[in-house]
């Protein structure tokens, strides 16, 4: 479950722009790194800051999971107190498997982590994964972003056909991207990666004659899986690692 955490940060810079500076890079880091959400507030005080923010579980700001770039930034930024107040009432509990048969990542307009896991079909934080790149999951976050901001388009009015085709077909430069991000990161956790790939009808209701009914996958033809007990997605090929929502 996401939590609403605040952080004591004492002030030990005379230059003020200077120390924000270093404070704002830390949370830039920590978020990179998948322990904390990319929003936050920071309370200035005469000898110290407040930051408030959401972090991804109980554990996400535990010293274990920093990578070295957030290492290197506390020595800059004495973090002096941090305090869980309460949960995030905009977010579900996550996985807590102790192992894992294979993943999803999924694009939403929602703020939680975009990889899923196949049996429980929660969310993983992300910090409790292994690296993306560069000891840090950026491409990840910024392909979510890219969903982000094509829903965004679509659901505001312009329901045009680039917009329908960059989120619906497999072909398309946002998804091609999507399964390129699928198969690496496939190979760093020595399982299968699948993308999932929604349905526009669902995102907004308001449009039944948007919806699809998909029998063969658009990308290779093939007769599609059913799975009728997931809530995550109704339909699957295997060949190419694609979960459909129907």
């Amino acid at each position: 479950m996401y939590k609403i955490a605040k952080i004591k940060i004492e002030s030990t810079n005379i230059n003020k722009e200077e120390e924000l500076d270093d404070i704002e890079w830390l949370f830039t880091m920590y978020y990179r790194n998948g322990q904390v959400l990319e929003n936050y507030l920071i309370e200035d005080y005469i000898d110290h800051y407040i930051v408030t923010i959401t972090i991804t579980d109980d554990d996400a700001l535990e010293s274990k999971y920093n990578n070295k770039y957030i290492n290197d930034q506390l020595k800059k930024v004495k973090i002096s107190n941090i305090q869980i107040t309460v949960n995030d009432a905009l977010t579900t509990d996550s996985c807590h498997c102790k192992d894992y048969d294979r993943f999803y990542l999924v694009p939403s307009i929602d703020i939680s982590s975009p990889i899923y896991c196949s049996k429980c079909e929660k969310e993983i934080p992300l910090y409790k994964l292994p690296h993306y790149h560069n000891d840090e999951y950026t491409p990840i976050l910024d392909f979510i972003k890219m969903y982000h901001s094509l829903s965004n388009l679509y659901i505001y009015g312009l329901k045009d056909s680039y917009t329908v085709k960059e989120i619906m077909n497999p072909k398309s430069t946002f998804n091609k991207l999507g399964l390129k991000i699928c198969k690496t990161y496939s190979k760093i956790l020595k399982k299968d990666v699948l993308l999932k790939i929604n349905n526009l009808h669902y995102e907004t209701l308001q449009d039944p004659e948007s919806f699809i009914e998909l029998e063969k996958c658009p990308k290779c033809k093939n007769d599609l899986e059913e799975h009728h007990n997931s809530f995550l997605y109704q339909k699957e090929c295997k060949k190419c690692k694609i979960a459909y929502e129907d």
